[in-house]
């Protein structure tokens, strides 16, 4: 008996995987660039970063552009400038003159007014301690009873001794009697000199309007009493001479302070200088003084005097018969102006 034939069993199949799934060496990245072309740059440029055909392009159309409209304009501007008939030219513009340059100026040195020099040269005073010793001598002169006492208080007291004997010798109603004795506001200053002084404003029975009162140091060193000033202005002298003789000069001590002049007419203002003319201590009704502009004189006192400074001072007056407010004088000259330094006009 035949056995049974056995159902054929499938062979086992072996797989295998695929040539493409295995990567060849051709497949495997490399590490190795190609060498650069001839002529090609060596650096890499990001594609960002790379310049763009388009814009180069743009540009350089603008830049032709540009130049071929400015050719275009200046070769329009010279064929018209070549067209136009002379007659519409352009005018021709001339170039300004150019002043020729000034001549240096020359100036001659300004010479220092007596009280520059003054301040440069002579100490500091001391107002308060002149003062105290006016004072002492003052009243040492009025209450003495003896000539030698009154003419140790006055400088130079011998010279002046008639004066000053004359000045107190009179019956006992008519002899001065001391009243007030007060400062005058300020300083002085002498001119010519430029010497400051405190001024004392002494009062007394026969002058109510206060005369002038200064000291004047020695050649011993030491401060006494300038008689004149004190004399004059106590007499009213310069007003005594105006008022006896008019057209008559005189010598007088005064207190001089610059001013504007409006007691005179504007024609007037403009010949002369003017000064408040003070005669005595009170400052009340003072003379217009007058002083020739166009003069040697004139000048010095222009050169010397500054404004709001008074000057104790010896001057030549006489009436100067103009329009004013008040009494006018002329002053025609000063004790110890030196003229030949004023600087000619």
């Amino acid at each position: 008996m035949t056995a049974p034939m056995m159902a054929s069993q499938p062979v086992p199949q072996i797989w295998r995987l695929q040539a493409y799934n295995q990567p060849t060496a051709a497949m495997q990245p490399s590490l190795h660039l190609p060498p650069p072309e001839e002529g090609e740059a060596m650096e890499f440029v990001p594609p960002h970063q790379q310049g763009s055909p388009v814009k180069t392009f743009l540009l350089g159309a603008a830049m032709v552009a540009v130049l071929g409209i400015g050719g275009w304009v200046w070769w329009d501007a010279q064929i018209d400038d070549a067209t136009r008939p002379k007659s519409e030219a352009a005018p021709i513009v001339a170039a300004p003159e150019i002043p020729p340059a000034p001549e240096p100026e020359v100036r001659r040195a300004a010479i220092p007014t007596t009280a520059e020099t003054a301040e440069a040269v002579l100490p500091a005073v001391d107002v308060a301690a002149m003062q105290r010793e006016a004072r002492g001598l003052v009243e040492k002169l009025f209450q003495a009873t003896d000539p030698a006492e009154r003419q140790a208080t006055v400088h130079e007291g011998e010279r002046h001794a008639a004066e000053i004997e004359a000045f107190f010798n009179v019956p006992a109603d008519q002899r001065p009697k001391l009243t007030v004795l007060s400062a005058v506001k300020g300083t002085a200053v002498t001119l010519p000199g430029g010497e400051v002084h405190p001024l004392l404003n002494l009062s007394t029975t026969q002058c109510s309007q206060g005369a002038l009162v200064r000291l004047i140091e020695g050649s011993d060193g030491k401060r006494r009493i300038d008689w004149p000033l004190l004399r004059e202005t106590h007499e009213g002298v310069l007003r005594q001479n105006l008022a006896s003789a008019s057209e008559a000069p005189s010598w007088a001590w005064v207190l001089l302070k610059p001013s504007h002049g409006f007691e005179l007419s504007e024609k007037d203002r403009s010949l002369y200088l003017t000064f408040a003319m003070h005669v005595t201590a009170d400052g009340r009704s003072p003379l217009v003084a007058c002083a020739e502009r166009e003069t040697l004189f004139g000048r010095y006192l222009d050169r010397e005097t500054v404004w709001s400074q008074a000057y104790l001072c010896r001057v030549f007056t006489r009436r100067l018969n103009v329009q004013a407010s008040g009494d006018a004088v002329l002053i025609v000259d000063m004790e110890g102006a030196v003229l030949s330094q004023v600087t000619p006009p």
